[in-house]
């Protein structure tokens, strides 16, 4: 994110491009836009997913055993009350769910 936010190519500062890449609301429309079309010309796809699980210590993401086939369990009506005690995603979005049978 440096090189978006440098004074030479963005003219942002680097708190502002974290702001805009993590939705905190504090920047103006014409700002955000900024940033996007300079990560754009730099060829920037974001923050890396997996460099900010690692600085926050969180993965995003609820992780869910099912006893059976992923399949299954998603067919299986009494297993839908289990999925809807799930928390709900972060207002961001940024969750995932991950499902997993056991192992063998």
């Amino acid at each position: 994110m440096g090189s978006v936010a440098g004074f030479r190519v963005g003219r942002v500062s680097q708190a502002t491009a974290s702001y805009v890449y993590n939705n905190l609301g504090r920047v103006s429309q014409a700002q955000r836009e900024h940033v996007y079309a300079v990560a754009a010309q730099l060829g920037y796809a974001g923050p890396n997913a997996v460099g900010s699980s690692l600085r926050s210590g969180r993965v995003g993401a609820v992780g869910v055993v099912v006893m059976d086939s992923v399949a299954d369990a998603l067919e299986d009506p009494s297993t839908i009350p289990g999925f809807l005690t799930v928390p709900a995603p972060a207002p961001s979005g940024r969750r995932g769910l991950l499902l997993r049978p056991p192992q063998p």
